[in-house]
């Protein structure tokens, strides 16, 4: 009778070990995709910077799509970077992950026009990193700098920069992880030959 005690209280041990390895095991496999993610976004934006500012335009326009959420996701977290395409402009907001999410301040409520006319394919366009599939959504957009100071808009118009936004989203992963979800990532680049106007 003791050994059968023995052999029980071992095996809810035993099991209690192994549960800590599979949680263990999931963890690191989810680090391993937000890395991923991130890096190819990064990778992105770096070849973007080392385009000449006059070069940095999509050869197309993308197009307004649904958030791409499968049916009775209510997360309000678009898995479908051009859901923020509006016409011709992309939306800037606070937060990319909600769709309630409000304009980021100092942006027109229409969001900045996209620029076309270039080489830079808006996606998506599918990369493989780390082991892993993921779609690459570019957008380069005009800024509009708010340059005032004592009440004199010292960066008139509309164009004063580019806004270069990228979103990665990773492929054929269940959700239990976050898969699925764009990894945005922006920047804005000025305009190397203007100036501040006095």
């Amino acid at each position: 009778m003791e050994v059968l005690v023995a052999i029980l209280v071992l095996s809810v041990g035993m099991v209690g070990t192994l549960d800590v390895f599979i949680s263990s095991d999931h963890l690191n496999l989810t680090t391993q995709r937000q890395q991923a993610v991130a890096t190819l976004a990064e990778q992105t934006m770096e070849q973007l910077r080392a385009m000449s500012y006059g070069s940095l335009a999509l050869s197309s326009l993308p197009t307004h799509t649904s958030d791409g959420n499968a049916p009775g996701d209510t997360s309000g977290n678009p898995s479908d970077p051009d859901y923020w395409v509006n016409g011709s402009n992309l939306e800037i907001v606070t937060n990319y992950n909600q769709e309630s999410s409000s304009t980021l301040p100092g942006v027109s409520s229409g969001g900045e026009a996209l620029i076309s006319g270039g080489t830079v394919n808006p996606g998506p366009v599918t990369e493989n990193t780390a082991g892993f599939t993921a779609s690459v959504y570019t957008f380069i957009s005009w800024m509009n700098d708010s340059c005032v100071y004592l009440g004199i808009d010292l960066c008139p118009g509309t164009k004063d920069a580019k806004r270069l936004t990228v979103a990665v989203v990773l492929e054929g992963v269940g959700a239990d992880v976050g898969a699925g979800k764009p990894f945005w990532l922006s920047t804005v680049v000025a305009n190397p030959s203007a100036g501040v106007t006095l």
